[in-house]
């Protein structure tokens, strides 16, 4: 799409790439909002194809795991 390597997302790999990040100790900094159905591309608006999507983003943030009801935020050196 537009000459580059581009790879559309769709719920599932989302779903999939969160649960990786989590195995590396990377949690959501906040839940994914499912609910927006609005397009902002669309065919007949600079849609490459004949069909539709948005964008999100998704922020991570590190943490270690002392024991299962306390998570620590790891900050790297000189950020607190």
């Amino acid at each position: 799409m537009f000459g580059l390597d581009w790879i559309i997302l769709d719920r599932n790999d989302v779903n999939r790439l969160v649960e990786e990040c989590k195995s590396e100790g990377l949690y959501l900094v906040e839940d994914i909002n499912w609910e927006i159905e609005d397009k902002v591309i669309y065919p007949g608006f600079h849609s490459p194809g004949n069909f539709g999507y948005t964008f999100g983003i998704v922020t991570f943030e590190k943490r270690s795991v002392e024991s299962s009801d306390n998570l620590n935020i790891i900050f790297p050196n000189n950020c607190v």
